[in-house]
């Protein structure tokens, strides 16, 4: 429970996303992985459910992304059809979160054969784009380095922008990356 309050508290200015909270907070513990502690992919989710939709829960991209984390149907669609044309909010989310750490992983064990060396924070930064990309796509971008892994992203700022409302949700907590 603890966990839930902790999103809710961190999302208290996006009172859409926090609305949210449990469902972000089961699809973190599910997900979590050597790579990134529920804490931390809990304010992930969070913001990228804020950059995709706010935490409205609707059909947008030109009726191609679906749901709060905008699930695309171009690159899922057998999931989304069984699961409510992505409409529901708990398989939603955690959709959500296994794409974003499924891409993670992807890109941590590609920069890792390259012998490339990325902070934790530059890898999830990399994992934002390609959520927003696609990660086959963003395996490229990662050889220009992680400076440059915004190029090919909506808005060319991304990440960034997906970035810097994470850490907005973090600072709600009093930190700059875990939740307390």
């Amino acid at each position: 429970m603890a966990l839930v309050d902790d999103v809710a508290r961190a999302c208290a200015s996006t009172p859409l996303v926090a609305r949210w909270a449990p469902q972000i907070a089961a699809a973190a513990a599910k997900h979590a992985c050597e790579l990134i502690s529920a804490d931390d992919l809990a304010l992930d989710i969070a913001a990228l459910i804020w950059r995709e939709t706010r935490g409205k829960n609707v059909v947008g991209d030109d009726g191609h992304g679906h749901g709060l984390g905008q699930v695309d149907d171009r690159s899922h669609e057998p999931w989304l059809e069984g699961h409510a044309d992505g409409m529901d909010p708990d398989s939603n989310v955690d959709e959500t979160a296994e794409i974003y750490v499924t891409g993670l992983r992807a890109i941590a064990a590609a920069e890792l054969a390259r012998g490339a060396q990325h902070s934790p924070e530059e890898l999830r930064r990399i994992a934002m784009a390609a959520y927003n990309h696609g990660a086959p796509g963003e395996l490229h971008d990662i050889k220009l380095g992680a400076d440059h892994v915004d190029d090919h992203t909506t808005g060319h700022n991304y990440a960034e922008d997906t970035w810097r409302q994470r850490e907005v949700y973090a600072a709600a907590l009093g930190g700059t990356g875990v939740c307390a």
